[in-house]
């Protein structure tokens, strides 16, 4: 998976001062112990040097090679065992010269033989929480609390479809909730669409937090804050990676278009970031109070094609639901 490239350094910095911390500790308790107990100190040199014949036995040829290895194994068991009997003896636990890492899977290095370990992924997700969490309490927006009964039921939307809000809602819902589920390169790009206040931001949240759950990399941002951010690095001539983490991202939310000031800088990076993600298959969710006709009218009609003719529409029709809560 793609991560944020300024998310994925703050984790190895988390996973850096873990190792140097059990690493700093583990010295003060050798100190301690090679002060109180010197003949500690003695035993570990043995036991290094046991380890050198070791791979100098393996090197040379010998018929016996099997036996002269068992029996430098064997002494230097001897000597663990004769450490962990003096640190006992004067009242420390046998394990107190062990480094105490934060996770023996990796020994705090983000990686096992299995590849990148978990401990590392969850530092991620923590990071793309907290991130997410500036703006909005992302613990706030999940399918379970996206309550299609505040969509009205009493009317059709349309004659073809004869679908109510109510029964568009839960459509969305349950589409929502598979993609998040079932996400992937493939997963299609989407375009949020209706008014204010009627779940378009609740369940591209719940989509982020699903998806970052699964280990997958997503940034979220409002239109407005991700054209700022883009204009400054240009104009300042910043090197933080944030435009190429927004291009190369697994998944990228883009809530409120329509709000943004518009500017040839801003639809310029606009189709950049629509076309370029497209061109790459890294999937895009776009939410907008905006109708099909205005983002026409709004935009480059090579900017609205690209996202008319290439994102599944979910549509949202009702009143604000935020409103209906409130009364």
């Amino acid at each position: 998976m793609s991560y944020n490239q300024e998310i994925y350094e703050r984790a190895e910095k988390i996973i850096d001062n873990r190792k140097r911390s059990a690493l700093n500790e583990f010295e003060k308790r050798k100190n301690e112990i090679y002060k109180k107990i010197p003949k500690i100190k003695n035993i570990e040199s043995l036991m290094a040097k046991t380890s050198i014949d070791v791979a100098k036995e393996i090197l040379k040829s010998h018929e016996n090679l099997e036996e002269i290895i068992q029996g430098l194994m064997i002494k230097n068991k001897s000597l663990q065992e004769e450490k962990k009997s003096l640190l006992k003896q004067n009242g420390y636990l046998s394990n107190y010269l062990d480094i105490n890492y934060y996770c023996y899977k990796c020994q705090d290095t983000g990686y096992t033989n299995k590849g990148t370990c978990e401990c590392f992924k969850k530092i991620i997700r923590e990071q793309y929480y907290r991130q997410l969490n500036i703006h909005t309490n992302i613990s706030n927006y999940k399918f379970s609390n996206f309550y299609t009964t505040y969509y009205p039921n009493d009317y059709i939307v349309s004659e073809k479809t004869k679908k109510t809000p109510h029964d568009i809602a839960k459509e969305n819902l349950i589409y929502c909730e598979n993609y998040a589920n079932n996400f992937s390169a493939k997963s299609n790009n989407v375009l949020m669409q209706g008014g204010t206040g009627l779940g378009k931001t609740h369940l591209s949240l719940a989509i982020a937090e699903q998806c970052i759950n699964n280990n997958i990399g997503v940034i979220y941002s409002s239109a407005q804050q991700l054209l700022r951010r883009l204009e400054k690095e240009q104009f300042e001539k910043l090197e933080n990676g944030f435009s190429d983490s927004i291009l190369e991202c697994d998944l990228l939310i883009i809530d409120d278009l329509g709000t943004e000031f518009y500017t040839q800088f801003t639809i310029s990076a606009f189709y950049n970031i629509i076309n370029t993600r497209l061109l790459e298959k890294n999937p895009t969710i776009i939410n907008t109070n905006l109708s099909v006709e205005e983002i026409l009218s709004k935009y480059s009609q090579r900017l609205a094609s690209r996202i008319i003719g290439e994102y599944h529409i979910l549509r949202f029709y009702g009143k604000d639901y935020r409103l209906i809560i409130n009364n």
